[in-house]
Order: structure tokens, then C-alpha cells, then sequence
């Protein structure tokens, strides 16, 4: 109950807005009462980060290599989006510690090393995939900006100063989760050529 509303709270409004009396506000208690249930801010947090990556469903063991990875970063990306304070802790230095935390990179490596990666190639593997999903984890509400910022950056990101972005700004924006299957591809692709 805690830790699902310091998610709550984090994913509405922020890394920065999850504290133990935000928190207990949220719940309508006491911030006190809290440490019955968690003994710090750093507690919490760590228990948020885990509750996230714990909930990350393992793809099965039977599939090819690319289907599993790509399967991976999907419920990766997933729980991600569902929870974007998870990708903030993850980048401001919250490590996971919990073993069900610790799964799905366990299950990243075990795709790779299965697939016969060498330890340098699974690890940068790793790093790709764990890079794509954190970072448009956090870019999803960018990309989900109001009409009047859209409507500025049309308006003032022209051909003549920025032709490249201004012609980028000018396309179809591409469904987010479309969007990212293809990002995996790439990755799974590039593997692929090392292999």
C-alpha cells in the first residue's frame, strides 16, 4: 500500500515529490505511520524500483533468442512507461537489490550468453537494451506534448534555421509502442551481425 502510492505520487508529479510525508499525505496519515511500514526515503525507493522490476513478466525460455529479447525489452518497456519514475530512479543511482529485482537483467544475460555472445558483446547487449528501454521511458512525456507546444515548435523550428528537425517535426508522429518495437529491432538486428 506504501510503496503503491509513492508510486502514485512519483509517477504524477516526480522523482523530487516522493518523500515520507508526500507520501503519507497521499494516504491520509501520518507520515510516522510510514516507518511502520518502510524505515527511510531510500527504503522506499528502493522498494519502488524493485516493485516495478519485479512485476516484469520473464518471456519463455523456449523461444528464439531475438523473439525472448525482444519479448524482454517489450515487458521491460512496459512496466517502464506504466511507472516513469521507475527509469528517473534508475538514472539518479537507485540500484535494485531484491533478487525478483534483479530478473530481468539476469534474464538479459542469460538470452545473450544462451544466443553465444561473448561476455563483451552480451554486455553491450545489455547496456543497448537497458539504454532504450530507461531512455524513452523518460522521453514518453516529451513526446506526448500538449498542443501548444507542438504547435510552437512547428511554428518556430523552420526550414531555413533547422531543416533536418524541422522536416522530422513535420512527419507522422509514429505510435510510441510501434515506435519502440522497431528501435528493438535495430538492436536485435545488430546483434544478430556480431553473432
Amino acid at each position: 500500500m506504501v510503496l503503491d502510492a509513492a508510486l502514485r505520487l512519483g509517477d504524477e508529479k516526480g522523482l523530487e515529490a516522493v518523500s515520507m510525508r508526500g507520501v503519507a499525505k497521499e494516504l491520509g496519515v501520518e507520515a510516522m505511520s510510514l516507518y511502520n511500514h518502510v524505515s527511510n526515503k531510500a527504503a522506499m525507493i528502493t522498494g519502488m524500483l524493485e516493485r516495478v522490476l519485479a512485476g516484469i513478466e520473464i518471456p519463455d525460455a523456449g523461444l528464439e533468442w531475438g523473439a525472448r529479447l525482444r519479448a524482454l525489452a517489450t515487458a521491460m518497456h512496459s512496466a517502464f512507461t506504466a511507472h516513469p519514475v521507475a527509469a528517473t530512479m534508475i538514472v539518479t543511482g537507485a540500484a535494485p537489490r531484491g533478487f525478483a529485482a534483479l530478473r530481468p537483467i539476469e534474464e538479459l544475460y542469460a538470452i545473450l550468453y544462451g544466443a553465444g555472445f561473448s561476455d563483451e558483446i552480451a554486455s553491450r547487449g545489455v547496456t543497448a537494451v537497458t539504454g532504450l528501454v530507461f531512455g524513452t521511458a523518460m522521453l514518453a512525456p516529451a513526446r506526448g506534448q500538449d498542443a501548444e507546444e507542438r504547435t510552437w515548435f512547428r511554428q518556430n523550428v523552420t526550414a531555413e534555421r533547422f531543416p533536418n528537425l524541422h522536416r522530422a517535426l513535420r512527419a507522422e508522429t509514429p505510435d510510441a509502442a510501434a515506435d519502440f518495437g522497431h528501435q528493438v529491432d535495430l538492436v536485435v538486428e545488430g546483434l544478430r551481425a556480431r553473432q
